[in-house]
């Protein structure tokens, strides 16, 4: 147990430490220890082989600060775990991997071409894995790795224009295992990167709540899978998803609230472009039905059919598709069918007449809502006034998406306010006249 202590107090004045020397210099406040968790992972030819080699000086440094890592002599070993590198801290890779480093060894621009081409798959298939930073290190000279990156499938790796957008740093051993400079470079790579500055804090709180929850049901019957399966085979729901919902849910209730350094993110002064704010505004408001269960109809779907739109408003408890008979034939609990009203893309000339420049926002009328991004990067009508009924079996595979709430809840009501509306009488103009401004 002491041994445990000391471990966690020498851990936190190294964090310490290096947040003071940021705040020496930038004035900012220390980041959360908690942001660097995670285990490493470290490639090299000479790892644990060569002890001249700066790399092992490298791993002691990471070792010595009580950071886990997996090393690996050569990418076909590392590639064959690759499916587990879900939640790494970081990875140090050395660029030279297959070049022989003997001077006797006539290295060839095949050898070189090669080696940057085994490079590049295995970063792009890390990424597909993890979201962390990747450090390339070599005696080449930087500008070489770069046009090496470049010229052999790796170009989008690497943004030389904006560097903070990048996951790849590129720097010699030697940069590395001077003092503190491998965890200052994390350090300023999360503080530069507000995209994994929120991984890393939502992913601690996230992984924190996960494990609450699971020990919670579990101590309350570790049959609970079996317990929920059965509920849910009674309510002929599909019982996969709504597991998958509830504990979610749970996940979500448990999650603690994440105060975010406001300095990180909003101190980045870099250019970010229209395009960038469209599309992550679009990627909130909607799932793409690639992501969509094929038995699974929920309000907010929308359906493509024959140039028009049309967005799903039935309740959920109507739509069950397990509630119907062999073959997804209509059932007395469920026909299949969803009701939808019907939209279209809008004119630039009608998103300027809807569009209140005090309020910086749009005017929607009683008799229609307005959403962004239903396709394309276009605003998109749709009346209230009609109800469309289509049967989901026939019309699945138009689906385009799903609008999540709260976008969604936002619409219902709407609607269900708009159904439900009570005609008044109409003011006499004389009276409205009465009450305007003199001229």
């Amino acid at each position: 147990m002491e041994k445990i202590k000391k471990f966690f107090q020498g851990l936190i004045s190294w964090w310490i430490s290096i947040q003071m020397e940021i705040i020496k210099g930038q004035n900012i406040e220390p980041m959360n220890v908690e942001l660097n968790k995670g285990f490493a992972i470290i490639i090299d030819d000479h790892l644990l082989k060569d002890d001249t080699d700066d790399i092992n000086k490298i791993a002691n440094i990471i070792s010595n600060k009580g950071i886990p890592y997996c090393g690996y002599n050569n990418l076909n070993d590392a590639l064959k775990c690759i499916s587990n590198f879900i939640a790494v801290n970081f990875v140090v890779l050395d660029w030279r991997l297959s070049v022989p480093e003997n001077q006797e060894v006539v290295v060839t621009d095949f050898m070189i071409k090669a080696n940057a081409t085994s490079n590049i798959n295995f970063l792009k298939e890390f990424r597909k894995q993890c979201f962390a930073p990747v450090f390339i290190f070599s005696s080449e000279n930087r500008d070489n790795i770069v046009e090496e990156l470049s010229e052999n499938g790796g170009k989008d790796l690497l943004n030389e224009d904006s560097p903070e957008r990048n996951f790849i740093f590129i720097k010699s051993k030697s940069e590395l295992i001077d003092g503190e400079n491998l965890f200052n470079a994390v350090n300023e790579w999360i503080k530069k990167n507000p995209a994994i500055y929120t991984l890393k804090s939502w992913d601690n709180s996230f992984l924190e709540a996960k494990n609450k929850t699971f020990w919670h049901l579990f101590e309350r019957s570790p049959m609970w899978p079996k317990i929920l399966w059965d509920t849910y085979s009674k309510d002929s729901v599909d019982q996969g998803l709504n597991i998958m919902d509830t504990i979610n849910k749970n996940i979500s209730s448990r999650t603690k609230f994440l105060n975010y350094d406001q300095v990180i993110l909003e101190g980045y002064n870099g250019n970010i472009t229209k395009n960038e704010i469209k599309e992550v505004i679009q990627g909130i408001m909607f799932m793409n039905s690639d992501y969509l269960h094929d038995k699974d109809l929920q309000p907010g779907d929308i359906f493509k059919i024959q140039g028009d739109y049309y967005l799903n408003l039935r309740p959920i408890c109507d739509t069950i598709i397990g509630r119907m008979e062999e073959n997804e034939t209509p059932s007395a609990s469920c026909d299949g069918n969803f009701y939808s009203i019907k939209g279209s893309k809008m004119r630039p000339i009608d998103v300027k007449d809807r569009y209140n420049s005090n309020l910086e926002m749009i005017n929607e009328r009683i008799d229609e809502v307005v959403i962004y991004g239903v396709e394309e990067k276009e605003f998109f009508r749709f009346s209230l006034k009609k109800i469309y009924i289509h049967n989901f079996i026939t019309q699945r595979g138009n689906r385009k998406c799903r609008l999540v709430s709260p976008y969604i809840t936002h619409i219902q009501q709407k609607y269900s306010s708009y159904v439900g509306r009570f005609g008044l009488p109409r003011m006499p103009v004389e009276i409205i006249t009465d009450n305007l401004p003199m001229d």
